[in-house]
């Protein structure tokens, strides 16, 4: 193949990722700022002391609101929310396509189920883009991490990058902590690259920790976040089943209207049977492969937090 050929296979993903990813923002990059439940976008964002974390106010949105307000200094502040949700979508598919480079023609639909799915489209109806940001940055983290482990060069800005990106938000953070970590122990426990690794992760966590430590009062005040934000059936399939689809959103507001329709289980058990179908053949081309047993990981320990607040015994444990 000519040396070029990677990039031209990352330009394709990358302009079909950006493609799908307009059509499913649609109207959310009209002209004009999105307000959307958490999502409040406003004209000339300030940078104040609760940006910061400084303020008198439970830190929710540290250290994203300093972003924004920073962003917007260069860029106008109307496109500010639309570029992140654009990019948000566009790096998770373009990403999933990377990792599922080696199925050939077959990560395409890897491209358009990481963008198309239930979770995407019920964090948009909350206003949810900074979690989607963290979602976006997360097939790169895992890459980036992977070829940490390999040596090689320009690995560590690499991972740097998505890291910052996709920690502006805890839970966000937590998630990209989560897969730098399951690459380590999948691949090198215990080297000096795994340190660094781990090391850059845990400092991109820095503003929204100090932040969160400077109100553990006001944050304790706040009540039972895990009874509240559970996971939540969303079909007659039942809430082990919707989550395992990429559904369960605790916000019955959220859901869209075909999640009421036999659409939504239909759906899931095509997702589930695709998965199904594919397994074999991933574990036996792959089933040794670092990366692969760092994605596994990752995806059980996240569906069981997930699931969690329904377990017994899980809701004092997660809260």
């Amino acid at each position: 193949m000519p040396p070029f050929s990677g990039r031209r296979r990352s330009a394709v993903e990358w302009l079909v990722a950006v493609a799908v990813a307009a059509v499913v923002l649609g109207p959310a990059l009209l002209p004009g700022y999105l307000l959307r439940i958490d999502l409040v976008s406003v004209p000339r964002p300030v940078l104040g002391t609760d940006a910061l974390g400084l303020g008198d106010r439970v830190p929710r949105s540290v250290p994203w609101d300093a972003a924004v307000a920073t962003v917007a200094q260069v860029v106008p502040d109307g496109l500010v929310t639309q570029i992140a949700a654009l990019l948000a979508l566009s790096a998770a598919g373009a990403g999933a396509a990377r990792l599922a480079r080696s199925a050939g023609s077959g990560r395409w639909i890897s491209l358009l189920v990481a963008i198309w799915n239930p979770f995407v489209l019920e964090q948009l109806s909350l206003g949810h883009v900074p979690h989607l940001v963290s979602y976006g940055a997360l097939p790169w983290v895992l890459l980036a991490a992977h070829d940490l482990a390999r040596g090689r060069p320009g690995a560590c800005p690499r991972l740097a990058v998505p890291l910052a990106a996709g920690s502006l938000t805890p839970g966000g953070g937590l998630l990209l902590v989560g897969a730098v970590v399951a690459v380590t122990v999948a691949q090198w426990p215990g080297s000096r690259r795994a340190a660094l690794a781990i090391g850059t992760a845990a400092a991109a966590q820095a503003p929204w920790v100090v932040a969160g430590l400077a109100h553990v009062s006001a944050a304790s005040a706040a009540g039972a976040g895990a009874a509240v934000f559970a996971t939540r059936a969303e079909s007659s399939l039942g809430v082990v089943v919707d989550t395992l689809g990429l559904g369960g959103v605790w916000a019955r507001s959220a859901l869209p209207a075909s999640r009421s329709t036999i659409l939504g289980p239909a759906c899931t058990l095509l997702l589930l049977g695709l998965v199904a179908a594919g397994a074999g053949e991933v574990l036996r081309r792959h089933g040794r492969h670092p990366l692969l047993k760092a994605c596994a990981a990752l995806a059980v320990a996240g569906y069981l937090v997930a699931l969690m607040p329904r377990l017994p015994g899980g809701e004092p444990l997660l809260t």
